[in-house]
């Protein structure tokens, strides 16, 4: 891979984007507040769409989302230059900031666009130059860099920033579709930067065309995919795509199922990791932009021959180690992932550090491991990042190496001022569906009846289901998931989702009578990972890659109600109000 020096972990999270829809009003993408809620739970806000068009539906859903503080890559799809850029402008003007790019036409090859008489890939190239000359003529639209059209196979066009798109097939790892398709544009466009406006994999495990694979192993190789993007220099990543926006009952349409939200609008394993890995990186210092990003002199023993490393940092001063490896993980005869093989990797991190923790974005926020005043890390690599994030250097020693701190010195504290605590907010949902988002602080959610979608966001949060099948995310913080009848949450489909598990976060169980043999409200009795089915118990069962809470209260050895946790955690006792 191309070697790529300390970035910034905010530029990197800023690399990040998705593709939407928001002009079509006939599936998911026409509820503009679920996708932005969607865009905020993974912690993106740059999208690509089509750019805007009265022959489009949903127009003003782009004005909605730019107040959002989305940021737009629109790509113009042919037709009359002077019109388009009239109405870009327009919108640049009504939203400032909100068009963060404007890119030629889409997969000519596909859907061809004709321009001054010519068509094929001249009339492509020819419009790709009249729009370049047109948005530099504007003077709203003459500092937002113009991305290349798109094409196979690849077409040379006026812009400034190359562009191409990257599916990789029947499940292979992304390094070598990435890195060919890369080769391709830079030899039509020599000396541009790169963007890579379509990237992902399907969840339709089939013969055909790309092939799929299944959610977990999307989640992996699309963690995969945006590191080996950031190693190979490209400047953004737009992963294709937010929703599964339409029902397929014949389970044919591999479109159908490109998505990072599946068609009820719950978030794939694929959401959930990128969830946790734009919380573990999340940088909200002043400087997190515009800092000078130092070095650190790591090294890696064992590292397999298809394992790589990046290496970001806050404004802190904090790095953020990311390690991974790509072994073949997908079986496209049988359909069926392979069990990666663990691999011991030893990180020297060059000098001892405060504070060493290593996270999974694929199992939760919290690290798995913590350790102090250490200057090596072992690693159990298998087949997607690992993070380890140290702070607290004592200095350059060992091995010849240096530790180089930012350059650029710490802002100096603002003046102390004394302000009230801030006033959690109170929801309250309905008998319906409810999407209900909290705030930065500690929030009081009730969902009431209903299949509820539930976002505490920041904060110490106290969060209700209620009836129905819920999705609740608490976010940051050390959040509270109250559970008051057994009806909450019962078994199979019907049982609730907590998408996300961080320390200091809880499980209240204490309004539910634990034996319902008995007068009065009993207490539950945790009994760890190895649920027996008596009366009272609460087990935590890991399967599937997720966590199941499980409990009996009338003693027939079978579990009354469920409650599922994305990602493997080991709960204790602590977990529980019993």
């Amino acid at each position: 891979m191309a070697s790529q020096g300390t970035i910034r972990a905010s530029d990197f999270l800023d690399s990040v984007g998705v593709n939407v829809h928001v002009e079509y009003t006939d599936g998911d993408y026409a509820d503009i507040n679920g996708v932005i809620a969607d865009l905020k739970y993974l912690g993106v806000d740059h999208v690509r769409d089509a750019s805007l068009s009265p022959s489009n539906q949903g127009q003003a859903s782009y004005g909605i989302a730019a107040d959002a503080g989305i940021k737009f890559d629109l790509f113009v799809q042919g037709g009359n230059v002077s019109d388009t850029v009239s109405r870009l402008s327009a919108f640049a003007q009504a939203h400032p900031g909100a068009i963060a790019s404007i890119e030629g036409p889409n997969e000519v090859n596909n859907w061809p666009v004709s321009y001054g008489g010519q068509t094929g890939s001249s009339g492509a190239v020819a419009f790709q130059s009249a729009l370049y000359n047109a948005v530099n003529a504007n003077s709203l639209l003459k500092d937002i860099p113009v991305y290349n059209l798109t094409s196979w196979p690849d077409l040379g066009g006026q812009a400034d920033v190359a562009n191409f798109h990257s599916y990789p097939k029947n499940g292979d790892q992304p390094y070598a579709t990435l890195a060919y398709g890369d080769k391709l544009q830079a030899a039509v466009m020599p000396g541009k930067s790169m963007v890579l406006t379509e990237a992902g994999y399907t969840t339709l495990p089939q013969d055909r065309e790309w092939g799929g694979v299944d959610q977990a192993t999307q989640a992996k190789q699309t963690l995969n995919l945006l590191m080996d993007a950031s190693k190979l220099g490209i400047q953004r990543t737009f992963l294709y795509q937010l929703l599964d926006a339409y029902p397929d009952p014949s389970g044919t349409n591999i479109d159908s199922h490109f998505g990072l939200f599946d068609i009820d609008n719950k978030p794939k394993p694929v959401a959930t990791a990128l969830h946790n890995l734009s919380t573990i990186l999340d940088d909200a210092g002043a400087g997190a932009g515009s800092f000078t990003p130092g070095t650190l002199g790591y090294t890696v023993t064992g590292l397999p021959a298809n394992g790589n490393t990046l290496l970001l940092q806050k404004s802190s001063g904090t790095f953020d180690l990311v390690v991974w490896a790509e072994p073949d993980i997908w079986n496209e005869a049988t359909h069926m992932p392979i069990a990666a093989a663990a691999q011991s990797a030893v990180v020297n991190l060059g000098a001892s550090f405060g504070s060493v923790k290593v996270f999974d974005p694929l199992q939760g926020t919290a690290p798995l491991q913590t350790l102090s005043n250490s200057n090596t890390v072992q690693l159990s690599l298998t087949d997607h990042p690992i993070i380890i994030e140290v702070s607290g250097g004592s200095g350059a020693t060992g091995g010849g190496t240096t530790l180089v701190t930012p350059t650029n010195p710490p802002a100096a504290s603002p003046p102390v001022v004394t302000n009230p605590a801030p006033v959690p907010s109170q929801q309250t949902g309905t008998s319906g569906d409810d999407n209900l988002s909290g705030s930065s602080n500690a929030d009081v959610i009730s969902g009431l009846s209903g299949n509820d979608q539930i976002r505490g966001l920041a904060g110490d949060d106290v969060v209700t289901g209620g009836a129905g099948r819920d999705w609740m995310s608490g976010g940051a913080g050390a959040d509270t998931f109250i559970f008051k009848a057994v009806s909450e949450t019962r078994l199979g489909s019907s049982h609730d989702i907590i998408a996300d598990w961080n320390s200091g976060d809880r499980i209240d169980l204490t309004a539910i009578d634990a034996n319902a043999r008995v007068s009065g409200n009993q207490a539950f009795s945790f009994v760890g990972e190895s649920y027996s089915g008596k009366i009272g118990e609460i087990a935590s069962v890991i399967s599937d890659g997720n966590t199941h809470v499980a409990g009996d209260i009338n003693g027939d050895w079978t579990p009354d109600f469920q409650i599922e946790i994305k990602g493997v955690h080991h709960l204790t006792a602590d977990a529980f109000g019993l």
